[in-house]
């Protein structure tokens, strides 16, 4: 990865806390995203991202 560069289109999925739920979205064109209406509950919360890369 060179610095600065961006993934765009890569789903990220937040999940945990109390009580447990899983949360996902998908980065825009600058490799940014949000939950948007979502309430993130306390405690500890885990993210993965991945990346589908067709060749």
């Amino acid at each position: 990865m060179e610095p600065n560069e961006v993934f765009a289109g890569l789903a990220v999925t937040v999940w945990g806390g109390v009580p447990y739920q899983s949360y996902s979205a998908i980065t825009d064109a600058t490799g940014r995203f949000a939950l948007r209406g979502e309430y993130l509950p306390d405690r500890r919360l885990t993210a993965t991202a991945a990346f589908d890369r067709r060749t």
